[in-house]
């Protein structure tokens, strides 16, 4: 037994993508045998391809030196870190100094709006970025091409440098204000224990 269509049904059927022989073979759960809108929506096509099933799988972890990124020429102390890390700075932060004092506000993330951004410029599910070297990450996020995404996907991590030829100008700039971040978090003191420089610095008004 079919069911009865309403106008209204018909045009949902149709936004939905349920075709007229689909429509017509329904049987209607409403008053008087009436198709409803669940009915049409539980009959609509699930999407299909690699977005609505698949999860981007995480690189396997690749171990690299990252020197003293504070200093100017590299000095200092040595940690191995993940070139797919989510944040390799706060990795070294805490494999060297440790994390600032009780009181020190959360670690910064990798990104401004968090380990990553809600959308990337090309469009691009900012899952894969889990899968680009931190130094081309942001570079990644700020591409305007699904094609410079993928050809950072696929870099050999290993022949990823300091001022990397694929990172463009506004990735490297997002790239160093993350840096900064993280030094100014490694480097927090309690309000009551800074110098007046220090204070300005951090929180831009006079100490008290």
């Amino acid at each position: 037994m079919t069911g009865i269509v309403a106008a209204h049904i018909k045009a949902e059927a149709r936004r939905l993508g349920v075709g007229n022989d689909t429509l017509k073979a329904l049987t209607g759960t409403g008053a008087g045998g009436r198709v409803t809108v669940a009915d049409v929506r539980a009959a609509a096509p699930r999407p299909q391809g690699p977005r609505a099933t698949a999860t981007v799988a995480r690189p396997t972890p690749v171990p690299q030196p990252l020197h003293d990124p504070w200093g100017s020429p590299r000095t200092g102390t040595v940690v191995m870190v993940d070139a797919y890390s989510e944040s390799p700075m706060l990795d070294y932060v805490m494999a060297t100094s440790g994390p600032p004092g009780r009181g020190a506000p959360p670690p910064p993330d990798f990104f401004n709006s968090g380990p990553r951004p809600p959308i990337t410029a090309s469009g691009a599910d900012p899952a894969i970025l889990v899968n680009v070297h931190w130094r081309l990450r942001h570079s990644a996020a700020l591409a305007g091409d699904l094609r410079s995404v993928l050809a950072m996907v696929e870099t050999d991590p290993d022949l990823v440098g300091d001022n990397d030829p694929m990172q463009s100008p506004s990735g490297r700039g997002a790239l160093f204000d993350y840096i900064a971040r993280v030094r100014n978090w490694a480097l927090w003191t309690p309000p009551n224990q800074m110098t007046e420089p220090e204070y300005v610095a951090m929180f831009g008004g006079e100490s008290t």
